[in-house]
């Protein structure tokens, strides 16, 4: 069938070198379509707006009020927005363009003369290029997803857009930032309040004109909806901090307005993983901390990790008898996640110490308590302990706030190094009707799609995710140390009197003391 699609592609081709009235343009243009349908590499639109659906970039430039939202809006890539919430590209030598498309939605449907402005920054904050009116007609604007699909008519010719053109004349990276003003005052004072970007590009080129994808990333990307069909299949990198590559794949995930991050910790910052890992009711939690790429990353700029880490040597422990303390000492080769289980002596109750390490070697402290809820007890002296230590690359975790629905869950899968599809966990158990995966989801893409930790309604029948945080995690690869025996030493407490001070004269026998062992 393949061959068979060839030789009529060749044919038309044919014919158009042929016919002297067929644009030369045109027929690079068709030669390219039909014979390398991928050979576009534009970078924005056309990577989230996915089949039907439309999707863009929603904004916020309500810093205190949040636009109303419940606190779910955030201040993504707006004028002076916190460096997570920045969208960023980046450049790889002096002589790179950047081209440009936009179509904007200053009033987002209300009929106010609103207008959007743009201007791009240094890293450090510096001007790059002076505020800009973003266009709605002409070069910079985009009239279709078919024309966002080819991209900058400069690269590829007729089918595109005409884009804008910026030459920064120095390699590095740059962030972009919008805002939306009143076009009746002259487009000077910022109107409070969110605005939209239904079609969007930037493509950076090199030299020759070749698209280099890969460049545009941010830690904080906040999507917009068309109402009558909101929902998002777009395919997402994230760049973790120890380089680890996974690609975020998603199917019909009806999330209206909602921001992607990812971070190493999960829904909240306690340090204990096993209750930062769940999923919360009624909350938003918002902690961007990994890269999230639209293409895989450029490997020039953000090269990928080459090997999985590894545990190095022997795990020691101190011990501290003052407290019962211990002090786990952990080499590892590579950043990561270590978790140490401990399980004791009934009736005590298995515990997991959760830390972030860094190469070399780190301190992990066992605080001499048990996993009792809620209140643990204090494991006693001359107690058998029997540990091990789990050692967790490329730890990723994806909390979503007010994702109403996700009917076909997730599809995870490796990029970078080489190894297994990551396994994929959720625990939703706090928030009515939840479920959980602590052993491990695989999934696969199309055409067999087998999704992740799907949600569709709770109990009562409303959105599942309605204001909630759902939060799910993977990992790359894991190494588990054998179990190691170890007894625990605590030294006596202080000697602490139960009954009231009493006076005994000199002498008397027969008298009784009772204190707290």
């Amino acid at each position: 069938m393949n061959n068979f699609v060839t030789f009529l592609n060749l044919r038309l081709l044919y014919f158009l070198s042929i016919n002297k009235k067929i644009d030369r343009y045109l027929y690079i243009f068709m030669f390219g379509i039909l014979l390398f349908p991928s050979i576009s590499k534009a970078e924005g639109s056309k990577e989230i707006y996915i089949g039907g659906e439309t999707h863009g970039l929603y904004f916020c430039n309500d810093f205190i009020g949040q636009c109303g939202g419940n606190g779910d809006r955030t201040q993504f890539a707006i004028y002076d927005c916190a460096e997570s919430d920045r969208l960023y590209f980046e450049t790889l030598t002096d002589d790179e363009i950047v081209y440009m498309g936009f179509d904007g939605n200053p009033n987002n449907g209300w009929g106010t003369n609103y207008g959007i402005v743009y201007r791009i920054k240094r890293f450090d904050g510096s001007i790059a290029l002076d505020q800009q009116n973003l266009p709605t007609s002409g070069a910079g604007f985009i009239n279709s997803i078919n024309e966002a699909r080819v991209g900058p008519n400069q690269i590829y010719g007729v089918g595109g857009y005409d884009a804008l053109v910026f030459a920064p004349g120095l390699a590095g990276t740059y962030y972009i930032e919008f805002q939306r003003v009143d076009n009746d005052q002259m487009g000077q004072p910022t109107e409070i309040g969110n605005f939209s970007m239904d079609l969007f590009d930037i493509t950076v080129a090199n030299i020759s004109d070749v698209a280099q994808p890969g460049r545009l990333h941010s830690k904080a990307w906040q999507f917009g909806w068309d109402p009558s069909n909101g929902k998002c299949s777009a395919k997402f990198f994230v760049y973790s901090n120890d380089s680890i590559i996974t690609s975020l794949q998603l199917k019909d995930m009806d999330g209206r307005v909602w921001f992607l991050y990812c971070n190493q910790t999960g829904v909240g910052s306690t340090g204990n993983f096993e209750l930062d890992r769940k999923s919360v009711p009624l909350q938003q939690f918002y902690a961007p901390e990994y890269k999230i790429f639209l293409n895989e990353p450029d490997d020039n700029i953000f090269p990928p990790a080459s090997t999985l880490g590894s545990i190095i040597g022997n795990v020691t422990g101190i011990a501290h008898c003052d407290d019962g303390s211990i002090d786990f000492l952990v080499e590892v080769d590579k950043t990561g996640n270590v978790e140490i289980e401990l399980s004791f002596d009934p009736p005590y109750v298995t515990r997991a110490v959760s830390a972030i390490v860094q190469n070399g070697v780190n301190t992990i402290t066992w605080d001499g308590f048990d996993g009792t809820t809620p209140i643990p007890f204090a494991v006693p002296n001359n107690t058998n302990i029997t540990f091990s230590v789990t050692y967790i690359n490329g730890l990723t975790n994806l909390p979503l706030y007010d994702v109403e629905r996700n009917i076909n869950g997730f599809v995870i899968e490796l990029v970078s190094p080489p190894g297994s599809t990551p396994l994929v966990f959720w625990d939703d158990l706090n928030i009515s009707g939840g479920t959980t995966n602590l052993v491990g989801c695989a999934s696969t893409p199309d055409p067999s799609w087998s999704g992740c930790h799907d949600w569709n309604n709770n109990p009562s029948g409303d959105p599942f995710g309605d204001f909630n945080t759902i939060n799910t995690w993977w990992y790359s690869a894991s190494q588990t140390t054998a179990p190691v025996n170890i007894v625990e030493e605590r030294g006596p407490d202080l000697l602490s009197f139960i009954q009231a001070p009493q006076a005994y004269c000199a002498g008397e026998s027969g008298v009784f003391i009772s204190v707290v062992a």
